[in-house]
């Protein structure tokens, strides 16, 4: 399987449990994600859970799946260049990914060098306010 690919495959019985469904699932490449991230308005973020939905959605699949975007983003996030704002990408609940360099903490200065407020929620990090700043699809 080539890395730089996208490839949608057919869910795996094994895998239809944890999805809940069968259908197919999108093994998306780090390419993709990163231009995905590049699109988001500058002031704006997405969680995995959405940027997953919307790369299946997309790729016409079903899914996507799960260990393969948190690969992509850990590759995205390695890069020397910063021209891909990865630190814009958070879990659903609003907190920071430790997969990114310099963990939770450093993924939170960054959103915080963007203009977004962290906010300390049953002793976790969390962007305040987070609906209003995630990023909307049609």
């Amino acid at each position: 399987m080539d890395a730089s690919q996208d490839i949608v495959v057919a869910i795996s019985p094994e895998r239809e449990k944890f999805f809940g469904r069968s259908g197919t699932m999108l093994i998306p490449s780090p390419e993709t994600v990163a231009a995905f991230i590049q699109e988001l308005p500058t002031n704006k973020l997405i969680t995995t859970e959405l940027l997953r939905q919307e790369l299946a959605m997309r790729h016409q699949a079903d899914v996507t799946c799960p260990a393969a975007m948190q690969k992509a983003l850990r590759t995205i996030a390695r890069r020397t260049d910063d021209s891909v704002p990865y630190w814009r990408v958070v879990k659903k609940d609003g907190s920071p990914l430790s997969i990114f360099p310099g963990g939770v903490t450093g993924q939170a200065t960054l959103l915080e060098q963007g203009g977004f407020v962290m906010e300390t929620k049953k002793e976790m990090l969390r962007v305040q306010n987070l609906a209003e700043n995630l990023a909307s699809f049609s």
